[in-house]
């Protein structure tokens, strides 16, 4: 019986415990009402509590309003509670500028996240895709050139939201629905073919089926389950190299691991670090991977995508937010400890051992310049640093030294009276150094703070 090939399948993938709260995305259509239908016969057994969620979208007029009735009053014979929204999806698709599909997707998963944070943790989302919607999806995201992780289709779960009648194909639903007598709408647009996912369902499967493969839905589904063992596999490998590093917000991927990896682990650990900086791996086509790849040969180069930054820096292909250039300056005060960006800065008055020398880190200086206006500031056009016997632009230093020209403006420059002591963790200059005579000494430390 269909009702239990569904549950075999929520139980091998684990969509349902005992206890869970659900928030049901429900139209009325065929789908969801037998999605509903399903959750209701097993809600006594998993003890779950049920929240039918339905989006009026505004496009069908009369109709709309007649599904949103039939919902309510479906659910309420079920005792199943009930939440409908009336959005509209058309002006949405036209003020964000996308398609009316995308549109409504996006709507719906907000108010169905909405819900479910009224619910409480760990609130899963159960929403009615099955095995043809599945196999759409495989053809749309082969038609856009996807790579493997696009021809598996559609996940069972995601986070939080489940398909728990991805196992079986809209004819079984159907034939379901009819046998029992339960009734449902039907979304007449659907029929129509003025979006592309339609054109698919309505004559490209129903031609393949009628010329080619009249299992096309099982064959394709069977390919998806292939395919999904094999990405499994490339993701656990993947994430065993543990060569992709966080760096405060930004993600670095190591040049030299990388190189060593075939090239469908190097696209993988592309794809994983975009996703990581963007949370999904939407807007990464095929070129944007093979131009962040071509960036591996290419030093102080750099791609953008979005609001993000991709660049080589250090044997690093970096993965950032793009940020505005934001200039800082600050007075500073002896025994203080303050961060300036990402720089962690202290200083304090110690005892002169005639054995102290300044590094990258730390520096020492004669604790006359505590009697000037001590700042620290960000660069500025024009810079530059007196060091034995000649000045230099702080632009050039950044140069020879290869210092990202994405990092400059966050470094620290220490100055006393408007000239500049010390190109923090970089050079420091000739002025104001310490001699055996000295009592004391100002140091001065910079630590560059590293999440992750």
């Amino acid at each position: 019986m269909i009702i239990n090939k569904v549950e075999n399948f929520i139980e091998k993938k684990n969509l349902i415990s005992f206890g869970d709260k659900i928030i049901v995305g429900f139209s009325g259509g065929p789908d969801s009402v037998f999605l509903l239908y399903l959750l209701n016969s097993i809600r006594d057994k998993y003890n779950l509590e049920l929240v039918a969620v339905h989006i009026n979208h505004l496009i069908r007029e009369n109709d709309a309003g007649k599904d949103e009735e039939f919902s309510r009053e479906f659910a309420n014979r079920l005792n199943i509670k009930f939440v409908s929204y009336k959005k509209d999806v058309v002006s949405f698709a036209k003020e964000k500028g996308l398609s009316v599909e995308d549109a409504g997707r996006r709507i719906r998963y907000n108010i169905f996240n909405r819900e479910a944070k009224k619910l409480g943790t760990n609130t899963k989302i159960a929403v009615g895709h099955h095995k043809d919607d599945l196999v759409e999806t495989i053809f749309l995201n082969f038609l856009r050139g996807s790579g493997s992780n696009g021809l598996v289709g559609i996940e069972e779960k995601n986070e939080n939201i489940i398909r728990p009648i991805l196992s079986i194909e809209k004819s079984e639903i159907l034939n379901f629905l009819k046998a029992n007598s339960v009734p449902y709408v039907e979304d007449y647009t659907n029929l129509e073919n003025d979006y592309r996912r339609n054109k698919i369902r309505n004559e490209l499967i129903p031609y393949i089926k009628e010329n080619f493969n009249p299992n096309i839905i099982n064959t394709l589904t069977n390919m998806s389950n292939i395919i999904k063992s094999e990405q499994e596999f490339i993701e656990e490998y993947t994430d065993s190299l543990n060569i992709i590093k966080k760096v405060n917000n930004n993600f670095y991927l190591n040049i030299e691991k990388l190189k060593k990896q075939s090239k469908a682990i190097q696209r993988n650990l592309v794809i994983k670090s975009y996703e990581r900086l963007n949370g999904n791996r939407k807007d990464l086509s095929f070129e944007n991977i093979e131009d962040i790849l071509d960036l591996v040969y290419k030093k102080n180069s750099s791609f953008e995508i979005k609001n993000y930054r991709i660049y080589n820096y250090n044997n690093n292909i970096v993965f950032a937010i793009k940020e505005e250039k934001i200039y800082k300056k600050i007075d500073y005060k002896i025994n203080e400890e303050i961060l300036f960006n990402n720089y962690k800065i202290k200083s304090q008055l110690v005892e002169n051992t005639g054995n102290l020398h300044s590094n990258s880190k730390t520096a020492y200086f004669n604790p006359e310049i505590l009697k000037g206006n001590l700042t620290i500031r960000s660069r500025e056009i024009g810079d530059t640093i007196k060091l034995e016997g000649f000045t230099k632009k702080i632009k050039d230093i950044f140069i020879n030294e290869k210092i990202n020209k994405y990092d400059r403006d966050s470094i620290p420059i220490l100055v006393v009276n408007n000239e500049i002591l010390w190109l923090m963790g970089i050079r420091r200059s000739s002025l104001y150094k310490i001699n055996k005579n000295m009592n004391k000494v100002l140091k001065i430390s910079v630590e560059r703070i590293v999440n992750g």
